[in-house]
């Protein structure tokens, strides 16, 4: 059986690179992967896979075709 890593909402914000604000504005708007309960209401994480998705997906909304002429030489 594989463990599903969970991650504090700092390592969360770090990795990100985002705001505590911005980190909620967005799950409110379904934009950012929901938080999970670790134990009872008050202790909550995020699934490491589900920031690494998001984070692709990120990538690949600000990578647009004109942008790609910034790495030709």
């Amino acid at each position: 059986m594989t463990t599903e890593r969970l991650l504090k909402r700092p390592e969360v914000l770090k990795i990100c690179g985002i705001s505590k604000s911005t980190l909620y504005r967005m799950i409110a708007s379904e934009e950012f992967p929901s938080q999970v309960s670790i134990s009872g209401k008050r202790s909550v994480g995020w699934r490491l896979s589900e920031i690494e998705a998001w984070l692709v997906t990120r990538v690949s909304v600000n990578l647009r075709p004109s942008d790609s002429t910034i790495w030709e030489a």
